[in-house]
């Protein structure tokens, strides 16, 4: 890897943990996929706690020549090793002379690669003097695996797989090397191109950029359409040097072949070859839709297999691959680009974060064909019916605005009604999510309205949707819903969307969902209105598990048919709940699976805006600042404005991310501010479950006692059921007495709404504390431990903040053993580290927490 980025902290920890109490670790990745730093990193954590790393590398070239690995490694001398009849003892005696102070691990680098004679005497020493071992190994089939393997023959001994990057921590690695922000379309080209792994992210970013296809303009890295770079051919050779020639052909006909199921992978590549490559880890196996889809991985190989010269080899399997997938031998097998490399995007919630740029494929692939099929039909007849179509797949797929201008206004306004209306529909909503012009789509609108008929209320609903979108939310009353006269689906559609659509805004979530009792409609655009109603109805009342099941069964359906709309609305409905709860290990997946796709359709703005700017609040809350600010910079680039989606903006996390060098009290208090500002803006405009949402969490961050009462009295006269919760949130911050608080606080917990919870439990506390009931607070964290431990480790993580909000973690991990009864002696034996660093921690943790005591250390930390 080109840079020194911290990677897998969490594999780090568990990893260095294991060592320390003796047991062996394997870490299990692709080359590429931050092995060896991990095992560097690793290194440096041990030296921290006084142990040392001896490194060991395997290297496939020197297999033949026993001990060279150990030599070279400086465990046994040459001229030792060159002595056949006592070599393997001398050796062997080396090692255990090395490990004999209980404070060295040996790490293998490579291990799979080592030569036998060393792995045994690897194995031998470890028999006779136990001591941990580090090792990195890379997937293999089964067949090719040498049979005395040291992770296998190193009892006891743990496997740790070295996961792929998710989608925020690709912004982080990118944005932390280039060192500025990173436009949004590049991370999700690098993220799909490399599935993740974070050696391929590194070298696609150093030969873009000494390619000068990756340049910063304006302060903002962005690229050319191809990233591919020579280079590349060598960063990838690591992953196919131990392949048979059959496989090797396989993988060049699978990756020209693109995603396809599992019987035309068949016809292009036998079952042997299939389970060579799996065995390699360069397949995914993806199931969708009641069929198991296999494409290649990392996605970047389909790109080296099209770069390679032409040659019979190359035509041989094109031709193969043509035949297979039913099409002519010597042309293309497609028309659409076999990689997302270089238009770059796709969508799915997969099973594991490497599916997801697999899956990808198909999404960018239909999408493309789709692109080309809407265009052909219009071109080669414009009509009112063709035009709408094309501009609905143009919307989809977020295209330039000359492409939807030019459609809108050289398509002739002539033919049956309904298709006039229906393009004029297409039209106001494509100048309003484009151009943000109010008055050109009422001028649009206006042009239908001059034939007044039974189609006026689909323009007058239309109007108001747009309205909504970019500017304020009319009176429900406003829009009037008209249940079904057997005129046309469409009519009835659009009026009860809206109306549904307005009363949600306002907050009358319970008549919206009443409104909405009925079977799921599909014309367009009304139908995803009315999910989008549903969806935030659900949520604004509070039903999260009810929603979190909705929302899901809808993404796997989406997913299916490869409705992006659908993808992005459901998948945000689904993030709310898990941000609200601080479950960030499925949050993660999540916003992987979907951010990662780049295909953005600007009817779901609010939606996408949603996303971009809760994953960068999981990146703040996750000490990835570098990821936070591109993330949130990506979103407020969207320039969407006030938005009726609540969490749909990313003004919390530019206001901490601002005040990050400001003394605590002063940054919470700018992020009260800039959000309270936000409140008023929204609450000007009638989106009030919005501003109540945003005027929560300015509250949380700074409570002050004014805007408590002024956020109390709109939260009274919101009649969904969330905004209850909000008023016992409200209550708990002004409360005198921390019990009430703390009431308020388990309250909240009950209802699902952990992050606020925490605050509320935090609050409460921290009161306690300042009271002097050290004691009670105490009990106060224990209790309300008990009470999230449901929602997993990340709410308590969240919980434990404040209890010593100024320690690091190795300091807080030192102190909480002496209010067990450790003696300074007692600690450092058992974190295996000198009585020195103890003390040096110790001296920290009482001049941080204002503590001179053992005794009063215990109760700070209990409090």
């Amino acid at each position: 890897m080109s840079a020194e980025v911290p990677l897998h902290n969490a594999v780090r920890d568990e990893a260095t943990s294991h060592l320390l109490a003796g047991t062996s670790v394997d870490l299990f990745g692709l080359p590429g996929s931050g092995r060896s730093q991990l095992l560097r990193t690793i290194g440096k954590e041990l030296e921290d706690r006084e142990h040392r790393l001896l490194r060991v590398r395997g290297v496939a070239a020197l297999q033949d020549r026993p001990l060279e690995a150990l030599a070279i490694a400086g465990l046994i001398g040459r001229r030792q090793a060159a002595q056949a009849t006592t070599a393997v003892a001398a050796a062997t005696l080396a090692v255990i002379e090395a490990v004999r102070d209980g404070r060295t691990v040996i790490a293998v680098d490579d291990a799979d690669d080592l030569d036998e004679t060393s792995a045994g005497v690897l194995v031998a020493a470890h028999a006779d003097h136990p001591f941990p071992v580090l090792s990195a190994t890379a997937p293999r089939p089964r067949r090719t695996r040498r049979p005395y393997r040291v992770p296998a023959e190193v009892q006891p001994g743990v496997i740790l797989p070295v996961p792929t990057l998710g989608y925020v921590e690709t912004q982080s690695l990118i944005g932390t090397v280039l060192g500025a922000q990173v436009d949004a379309a590049v991370v999700n080209r690098i993220f799909t191109a490399s599935g993740g792994l974070p050696g391929i992210e590194l070298a696609i970013v150093d030969g873009a950029r000494q390619a000068g296809s990756l340049t910063k303009v304006k302060g903002v890295w962005t690229a050319s359409t191809d990233m591919w770079t020579p280079g590349l051919l060598r960063t990838l050779e690591p992953l196919l040097q131990h392949l048979s020639p059959p496989a090797l052909d396989g993988l060049h006909a699978l990756s020209l072949a693109g995603v396809v199921d599992v019987a035309t992978a068949r016809k292009l590549a036998d079952w042997e070859v299939l389970e060579e490559l799996d065995g390699f880890g360069l397949l995914r196996f993806v199931p969708r839709g009641g069929e198991m889809l296999v494409g290649t991985y990392p996605p970047l190989l389909a790109e080296r297999f099209r770069q390679i010269d032409i040659g019979a080899r190359h035509l041989r399997v094109d031709e193969e691959v043509a035949l297979a997938l039913g099409g002519v031998p010597g042309l293309p097998p497609r028309t659409a680009p076999v990689g997302t490399w270089a238009d770059g995007h796709e969508d799915v919630h997969p099973p594991s974060l490497t599916s997801a740029a697999i899956v990808n494929r198909l999404l960018l692939e239909h999408w493309h064909r789709e692109t080309l099929v809407r265009r052909s039909e219009w071109q080669a007849n414009p009509t009112p019916r063709t035009g709408a179509a094309y501009l609905r797949t143009l919307l989809v797929t977020n295209a330039d605005p000359e492409t939807v201008h030019v459609v809108i206004e050289t398509t002739p306004r002539s033919g049956d009604r309904r298709g006039v209306v229906l393009f004029d529909d297409w039209a106001a909503l494509a100048v309003g999510l484009v151009d943000h012009d109010l008055d050109r789509v009422r001028a649009i609108l206006d042009r239908s309205r001059a034939e007044p008929d039974e189609w006026m209320p689909v323009l007058a609903a239309v109007e108001a949707y747009v309205t909504l979108l970019i500017d304020h939310a009319q009176a429900p009353e406003s829009v009037a819903v008209d249940r079904g006269d057997g005129r046309d689906i469409t009519l009835d559609q659009a009026s009860l969307s809206v109306h549904a659509a307005l009363l949600v805004a306002h907050g009358r979530t319970a008549e919206a969902l009443e409104v909405l009792d009925q079977p799921s409609l599909s014309e367009e655009p009304f139908a995803k209105i009315q999910q989008a109603a549903y969806g935030l109805g659900l949520l604004l009342e509070g039903r999260f598990d009810e929603l979190v099941v909705w929302a899901t069964t809808q993404l796997e359906l989406a997913r299916t048919r490869n409705d992006i709309d659908g993808i992005t609305s459901q998948a945000y409905f689904i993030a709310v709940v898990l941000r609200l709860q601080l479950r960030f290990a499925e949050l993660r997946t999540l916003l992987t699976s979907v951010l990662s796709t780049g295909v953005y359709s600007a009817l779901q703005r609010p939606a996408e805006m949603g996303l971009l700017s809760i994953a960068a609040s999981l990146a703040l809350d996750t000490d990835r600042p570098t990821a936070a600010r591109n993330l949130a910079e990506q979103a407020r680039a969207l320039h969407y404005g006030p938005s009726w989606y609540p969490l749909a903006s990313p003004t919390y996390t530019l206001a901490h991310l601002d005040g990050a060098d400001l003394p605590p009290g002063e940054a919470r208090k700018l992020a009260g501010d800039r959000l309270w500002a936000e409140y008023e803006d929204l609450r000007g405009r009638d989106l009030l479950s919005s501003a109540l949402v945003v005027g929560v969490l300015s509250l949380a961050d700074h409570p002050d006692p004014k805007r408590i009462r002024v956020l109390a009295k709109l939260a009274a006269t919101i009649p969904a059921g969330v905004a209850r919760h909000f008023e016992t949130f409200l209550s708990a911050l002004a409360a005198d007495d921390p019990e009430d608080t703390l009431r308020g606080a388990g309250e909240l917990a009950d209802a699902g709404l952990v992050f606020l919870a925490v605050n509320a439990y935090i609050a409460g506390i921290r009161a306690l504390r300042s009271a002097g009931s050290t004691t009670r607070a105490g009990a106060a964290r224990e209790q309300a431990r008990q009470r999230l431990t449901r929602y997993g480790p990340d709410a308590l993580a969240a919980l434990d903040v404040a209890a010593a909000p100024v320690l690091t973690g190795r300091e807080y991990e030192i102190a909480q053993l002496p209010s067990v009864g450790l003696s300074n002696q007692a600690i450092a034996a058992r974190l295996s580290i000198s009585i020195r660093t103890v003390e040096n921690h110790l001296h920290k943790v009482f001049r941080k927490l204002g503590v001179d005591t053992r005794a009063s250390l215990a109760a700070a930390l209990a409090s």
